[in-house]
């Protein structure tokens, strides 16, 4: 039987309470813009790519259809993004809208100030390592190996 204690070297476990902290420090800075992390990717995304089904948004995010639909109903009513059938009735496009267009610019140098201190706090050369890392456990667990 696995000891117990091995148990605090589980990925899932470390990357998910990793994952919340670090949430909460950009939901921390986003807070005054009336935005939470999750909602600002959702802004950034959309001007990136442009309107997207709600299937290829939650794709691109990593994020559980759930989980986007959670996030894009406040943001909706806000008017900051613009859900609407597709083509056929069984799709949902999301689409930025003027109004988020403009508070992903006021969000911008918040993001970007808290990005900043982050990386500087952690090192240039660890941060980039941290997103080779991550790029590469994605990529292993989409192929399944």
């Amino acid at each position: 039987m696995t000891p117990i204690k091995k148990t605090q070297g589980c990925l899932n476990f470390q990357l998910r309470r990793t994952s919340r902290q670090v949430s909460r420090y950009y939901d921390d800075a986003l807070r005054p813009i009336g935005l939470r992390i999750s909602q600002f990717n959702i802004l950034a995304m959309l001007a990136q790519t442009g309107p997207l089904s709600v299937s290829d948004l939650a794709n691109r995010l990593g994020m559980e259809r759930s989980a986007l639909a959670r996030n894009l109903k406040p943001i909706a009513r806000e008017g900051l993004v613009v859900v609407s059938h597709g083509d056929d009735r069984r799709t949902r496009l999301a689409k930025l809208a003027p109004a988020g267009t403009r508070k992903l610019r006021q969000a911008l140098p918040t993001w970007n100030r808290a990005q900043d201190k982050l990386v500087a706090k952690l090192g240039s050369r660890q941060a980039a390592v941290l997103v080779e890392v991550l790029s590469r456990m994605r990529k292993v667990l989409s192929d399944g190996n």
